[in-house]
């Protein structure tokens, strides 16, 4: 049994609309001011949109392409760093509300908590399925 978990495409996409729109109402902002007030208009703006490009530039890094596998023996967590991790360290599979949906998480025996990458909530229709699933597996590999 070798299951992979990836964000769908709409699931990555939506990030960066969301990061893109306040820019663009920015910019669109200072668009329709007075040539002489431009200026005086984009020096507040700018900040703002030096952070949401930030943003922008962290998620094209970190968070595009990652993604867990489950194996027999444990499950391997691809994001900025690569972990495996054994099914016998994993005490509990819960679930938190985070940024974009929910999202699994693996409750280590120190106590140490790991999001997975994948699955998560939002649009993802299969979410309870798929939680379901890695908890069965979990299930299966420490009896």
């Amino acid at each position: 049994m070798k299951v992979q978990y990836r964000k769908s495409p709409r699931q990555v996409l939506i990030p960066y609309v969301v990061l893109g729109l306040p820019m663009f109402i920015a910019f669109g902002v200072v668009a329709i001011f007075e040539p002489s007030q431009r200026q005086a208009v984009w020096e507040v703006i700018r900040p703002i949109t030096g952070i949401f490009a930030a943003l922008g530039v962290w998620l094209v890094f970190f968070d595009h392409g990652q993604y867990c596998a489950l194996a027999p023996d444990g499950i391997t967590v691809h994001g900025v760093r690569r972990r495996v991790i054994r099914w016998s360290e994993v005490v509990s599979i819960d679930v938190e509300a985070f940024a974009y949906g929910r999202t699994v998480v693996l409750v280590m025996a120190d106590w140490k908590r790991v999001r997975l990458p994948a699955p998560a909530g939002l649009f993802d229709r299969r979410f309870d399925e798929k939680l379901q699933f890695i908890r069965e597996a979990h299930a299966r590999a420490v009896r």
